[in-house]
């Protein structure tokens, strides 16, 4: 039960800390360099982008560190190391 309990702790650990970085990533078809600018791009500031839209941009970055399986996967990392804190202390007494 102890060896169960290290391997998914440390699977929690190693998705909480590999998740954000894959879910970051934007795999497009045909899209070999992500820093190469676009062939025939345009470029428009942000205003003036604003004014085409006719509404403000969304911010723009990586997926949400707080999305709904990272609090998942922290509340099942919590719970499994209160268990463990249990098993321990009531094994040492």
């Amino acid at each position: 039960m102890k060896r169960i309990m290290y391997l998914v702790t440390a699977a929690l650990v190693a998705m909480l800390i590999l998740m954000p970085g894959a879910l970051a990533q934007s795999a497009v078809l045909g899209d070999d360099d992500p820093l190469l600018p676009e062939p025939n791009a345009i470029v428009v500031s942000e205003e003036e982008l604003e004014k085409i839209a006719g509404q403000p941009l969304p911010k723009t970055g990586g997926p949400e560190i707080l999305g709904t399986s990272m609090i998942l996967a922290a509340a099942l990392l919590l719970g499994s190391s209160i268990l463990a804190y249990a098993m321990l202390r009531r094994r040492s007494t």
